[in-house]
């Protein structure tokens, strides 16, 4: 999945969570949080949809969040919309449960839609 699309799924599950904890959102933060995964494409030494899409990572990540304030689903529910949705069905492997192990995952249905077909999806996703 693009950018659009992870910082549209990101923003829905983020607001969907919001409603049902009650609890206020930071909708840049919601976007930050949406894509926070793909920071990998800026560190050379990290191979993309590695060690920063796995699902162990994320909720390790906010372990802390909850404990010390009991808040934050919306966000966790953004950053692991990317792995969870954005990128297990859109069809490009990557490593879930690292470091449990290192291999790819990728869904069996995984959308395989590339160039103006998946642009537009996910562009009237963001639109939405």
């Amino acid at each position: 999945m693009w950018f659009l699309g992870h910082l549209a799924i990101g923003y829905f599950i983020g607001i969907l969570l919001s409603k049902i904890t009650k609890e206020h959102v930071n909708l840049p933060l919601i976007f930050f949080c949406s894509v926070l995964p793909d920071v990998d494409v800026f560190i050379p030494e990290l191979v993309h949809r590695s060690i920063t899409h796995s699902i162990i990572l994320v909720l390790i990540a906010f372990v802390p969040i909850f404990l010390i304030s009991k808040k934050g689903f919306p966000y966790h529910g953004a950053m692991a919309s990317h792995i969870l949705i954005g990128d297990y069905f859109t069809g490009t492997p990557f490593q879930m449960f690292w470091p449990v192990t290192q291999e790819f995952f990728l869904s069996p249905s995984s959308l395989r839609l590339d160039g103006i077909a998946r642009f537009i999806i996910e562009g009237c996703l963001f639109a939405i």
